[in-house]
């Protein structure tokens, strides 16, 4: 799999949605059910790029608990400004 995603400090883009953003250590713990190939930070813009492998042996985890950098500028976020 090929994932990339934007981290804090990266604008609000709003197209098609902008919901989250995602750090080096958000993409380990989110695919530490993975083999994880290569997780490096997106060197134009604040970012990380991901490629990893669901293994044969692949069980999902509970991940309710991990706390995500919730992008409060888009339209009706739970945060307001």
């Amino acid at each position: 799999m090929f994932l990339t995603t934007r981290s804090k400090g990266f604008g609000f883009h709003g197209y098609p949605f902008d919901f989250w953003r995602y750090e080096m250590t958000d993409m380990e713990v989110l695919f530490s059910n993975f083999s994880i190939e290569a997780l490096i930070p997106d060197r134009c813009d604040p970012g990380v790029l991901l490629k990893g492998r669901k293994p044969e042996q692949f069980k999902e985890r509970d991940l309710s608990a991990l706390a995500i950098f919730d992008d409060d500028r888009r339209p009706g976020s739970r945060h307001p400004q």
